[in-house]
């Protein structure tokens, strides 16, 4: 089932509030997610003074930062309620926390492609290139949109414990933390992409 609300805001908040409840289990204890409303959509991500940014992870790598967003829309469901629908989302790992930072990892989706695009509207980049064999070049998987299925948050975050080694606030508890979330998600949130 989706989020419902009597009201865009209702739903923003609903989803907001999930999102600062797991962020602040697994990232930063004192994260603040925000929404920046604009009509009947909204960008929900980290957020300080007037927009996102990218937050501060400690890994076995050093420190590396991380820029989560979702930019969501709250449609009529009928004459009393909306629902809302993800409209795209970007999760993104950085070397540093300015603006101009190239991402080592980026995760997105894009519900709607524009320009006549046809690349993979669920995708992977990630700072890498490899030499092709006999010569024939080099991929660049920066600018390819290698496939993924639905990345939940979720998905990304057990990649930043188990594999980055980021330690978060709530402790061994975070596999739990996770799947409830997961759960959540699935259970009351999610509709067809």
């Amino acid at each position: 089932m989706p989020i419902l609300g009597r009201k865009p805001k209702d739903c923003f908040d609903t989803f907001r509030d999930h999102l600062a409840r797991l962020l602040s289990a697994t990232v930063l204890a004192d994260v603040l997610i925000h929404f920046d409303p604009v009509g009947s959509d909204a960008w929900i991500g980290f957020w300080r003074g007037e927009g996102l940014v990218a937050v501060p992870l400690e890994t076995t790598f050093g420190t590396l930062f991380f820029w989560a967003a979702q930019h969501v829309e709250a449609e009529r469901a009928d004459k009393k309620t909306f629902k809302l629908k993800t409209l795209e989302y970007a999760y993104k790992l950085l070397p540093s926390d300015g603006a101009t930072a190239k991402p080592l990892i980026r995760w997105e989706y894009k519900r709607s492609l524009t320009g006549g695009t046809h690349q993979c509207r669920h995708h992977v980049h990630h700072r890498s290139s490899i030499e092709l064999p006999n010569g024939a070049g080099t991929m660049d998987f920066d600018r390819l949109h290698v496939a993924t299925g639905y990345t939940t948050i979720e998905h990304v975050l057990r990649f930043l414990i188990t594999d980055l080694g980021m330690i978060p606030p709530c402790g061994k508890r975070w596999p739990r933390v996770l799947d409830d979330s997961e759960r959540v998600f699935r259970e009351q949130f999610s509709t067809p992409l």
